[in-house]
């Protein structure tokens, strides 16, 4: 039983940190002005409700990069994000409410 616990908690931990390494893909995807790429990873990770991947679909959307330029998606996947407690979330989303 002492070895189970830690198996579990190192499983755990790595099947959380490879969810968040594909917000970090399609994030570097972005910065190296691959949107195409970065759409077909974020995309699918927004529907399961990643708030990385919300946030920075939401970039690319503000900005017409990769999807065409629409803020008012860009707003609804900021909130989102923000819901989730995402600080760059919040402030875009006070931003373009603002507007």
């Amino acid at each position: 039983m002492r070895t189970l616990i830690p198996l579990i908690g190192a499983a755990f931990l790595f099947s959380t940190s490879a969810y968040g390494q594909d917000c970090k893909a399609g994030q570097a995807a972005h910065a190296a002005g691959n949107y195409a790429k970065a759409t077909a990873i974020l995309q699918p990770l927004v529907a399961k409700g990643d708030a990385c991947a919300q946030y920075q679909l939401g970039e690319m959307y503000m900005q017409g990069k990769g999807v065409p330029e629409d803020k008012a998606k860009a707003l609804e996947l900021f909130k989102k994000s923000a819901a989730q407690g995402n600080e760059k979330a919040k402030l875009m989303t006070g931003f373009l409410e603002r507007k």
